[in-house]
């Protein structure tokens, strides 16, 4: 930024320091604005296809698109989903379009085109044509674990697809939906009521949730509790997992002709595409080698690169951290390219939760500031895209040569912050490997650093529960340690210091779990605490460290070490290439 912009954002900043008033700043509903907007932040993991059938007529594959929207109605037809009635005065009739799609495997040559038929669910009612309407979300952690497991202990796997998996779900409410008669011309003043449900009513994901739940019970299956999206058959010493996300899923067991079983049994009930070798789950590649297991999205970070730089007509330039030096502030301007920053986050999201967990906290941090983005936002944008340019090939590696049978649980808090409120951390290493790791923000101001950290921890344990519990039933004596760099705080648990009151529900839910399952409370320093990454923004060495260990691979210690050689952190860094400025961002 220019001299002139930097001197005018030091005597903005000065004015907020200077004017702030007790007990009227409301930095609580600032804050609760922020966390909200990161909530409902849309988290997207492909952009190479048509956005409505308009374009899609437009498309030069206008023919692939017409060949699956012929297949999905004639999928309505065979499946009995509808039956086509007159319509009548006073009829309430949803309208629906048809969304196109793009799934592509590891190969950019192996595509396949999709097309659904969606009702317009948002014009629904609660209470008249829908009521409830819940349904989980499978877990990427959970996901990472069964990797984890396979490769250690050399489980087999096996991949699948629901085709038209809402489609088999039957349906409660008398819905009516119009009739798509631009492909069925005989339908021409037809409303089509349904028998069964269809992607877009409100209902449709719980009922096909059940649905599956169901067939999986009548198998002698049980959903997981704390995972709903999970389901688990143990028997005669076979373990069996299924892994469900919407209508794909991923079978694990430690006995090859169970699976081959339940494939039998399972295409009894529902259309079954099988893939014995997962490539792509989710957005995520997947490589499998002897004894080693890779998760990468590094073609989906190129496409966020590639789509940007396209976009701003710039070239964005390597960077070595995460983060600029300088702090950023929320601001009540008009903000600058809103959705199109919202979109980058909403990309840059999905790269985080899924193999990236050192871009975690960056892309956390700079969705706050999503409600209105500013010249600075878009600037520590730009850096971060920077760096995700140039770190594309990072990935998640598990591997089965470990001889490491711990589970470490990392935690860490960032005490203060904007306004006050800590950004807690964690990192979840099952027999040395990365597999979850989270950094929300407290709702409430910590009035010490220990309890910043015993609130971390306390957070922190709801997924060491699930863990323990999925990996206690492969390994039965495992060890158990939780790591903290508060020495307060690990007092405080072992009974040598006083408990703050306002404490006293965190205490005892760690204590409790220390006691149930044997857990060693260990203090790490501040420069090995593995979490530290997901709380603040680290320089190139600091960052390093953790890095190496946390994505396991030894080819990024060099590659990391390269760059924080060639890119020093400092203003060269914001600096981009650029070319012909367009849009108001640049």
């Amino acid at each position: 930024f220019g001299q002139e912009t930097q001197e005018k954002m030091k005597i903005q900043n000065l004015i907020i320091k200077v004017g702030l008033q007790l007990g009227q700043e409301k930095t609580d509903q600032i804050c609760e604005s922020q966390d909200d907007m990161i909530e409902h932040m849309p988290i997207v993991h492909d952009m190479t296809i048509p956005s409505n059938l308009k374009e899609a007529k437009k498309d030069r594959h206008w023919e692939s698109w017409l060949a699956v929207i012929n297949r999905e109605l004639n999928s309505f037809d065979e499946m009995e989903v509808w039956t086509a009635v007159d319509r009548v005065p006073g009829m309430k009739v949803i309208k629906t379009h048809f969304v196109v799609d793009i799934k592509q495997k590891t190969s950019l040559d192996d595509i396949t085109y999709k097309a659904r038929l969606v009702a317009r669910g948002f014009c629904q009612r609660y209470g008249i044509d829908c009521e409830h309407t819940y349904a989980p979300t499978a877990s990427l952690s959970s996901l990472r674990l069964l990797f984890e497991i396979v490769t250690k202990f050399g489980w087999s796997i096996s991949g699948f697809d629901i085709s038209v998996a809402y489609l088999h779900s039957k349906l409660e409410e008398e819905i009516y939906v119009d009739a798509p008669d631009e492909f069925r011309p005989e339908w021409r003043g037809k409303a089509m009521k349904l028998n069964k449900a269809m992607y877009g009513l409100k209902q449709a994901g719980q009922c096909w949730w059940l649905h599956f739940k169901s067939i999986m019970n009548k198998l002698n299956f049980e959903a997981v509790e704390l995972d709903q999206s999970l389901h688990k058959c143990t028997r005669d010493g076979v373990i069996l997992y299924v892994w469900m996300h919407v209508d794909d899923g991923v079978i694990f067991s430690n006995n090859t002709e169970a699976i081959l079983d339940l494939k039998e049994n399972l295409i009894t009930f529902l259309k079954v595409k099988w893939e014995d070798k997962i490539t792509r789950i989710v957005g995520i590649d997947v490589v499998q080698m002897p004894k080693i297991l890779k998760l990468s999205q590094s073609k989906f970070a190129g496409k966020i690169v590639e789509q940007f730089e396209r976009k701003s007509n710039m070239t964005l330039l390597r960077t070595s951290t995460v983060l600029p030096e300088s702090k950023l502030q929320t601001s009540t301007n008009v903000p600058i390219e809103q959705k199109w920053y919202q979109s980058v986050i909403g990309l840059l999201n999905y790269l985080a939760l899924g193999t990236r967990p050192n871009l975690s906290f960056a892309v956390g941090y700079l969705a706050r500031y999503a409600g209105s983005p500013q010249e600075e936002h878009w600037g520590a944008l730009k850096h971060l895209l920077g760096y995700v340019k140039h770190t594309r090939e990072q990935h998640l590696q598990y591997h089965s040569n470990s001889a490491c049978e711990t589970l470490d649980l990392w935690s860490d808090a960032d005490w203060g912050g904007e306004f006050q409120r800590s950004t807690l951390g964690f990192i979840l290493r099952v027999f040395n490997c990365t597999i979850a790791w989270g950094l929300p923000r407290q709702k409430l101001v910590a009035g010490l650093t220990c309890a910043a950290e015993l609130m971390a921890m306390g957070m922190a344990m709801d997924i060491l529960i699930f863990m323990i519990q999925l990996v206690c039933a492969c390994l039965k004596d495992i060890k158990i340690n939780v790591h903290c760099d508060n020495r307060e705080a690990i007092l405080i648990l072992e009974g040598s210091r006083t408990r703050i009151k306002s404490l006293e529900r965190n205490f005892y839910i760690i204590n409790d779990l220390i006691r149930k399952y044997d857990i060693t409370l260990k203090w790490t320093t501040t420069f090995s605490q593995l979490a530290d990454i997901c709380t603040k923004r680290l320089g190139p060495t600091k960052h390093l460290q953790p890095l190496i260990k946390l994505m396991d691979d030894a080819e990024i210690e060099g590659e990391c070490r390269n760059s924080s050689r060639q890119s020093q952190p400092g203003k060269k860094n914001m600096e981009h290439s650029r070319k012909p400025q367009v849009g108001s961002c640049n």
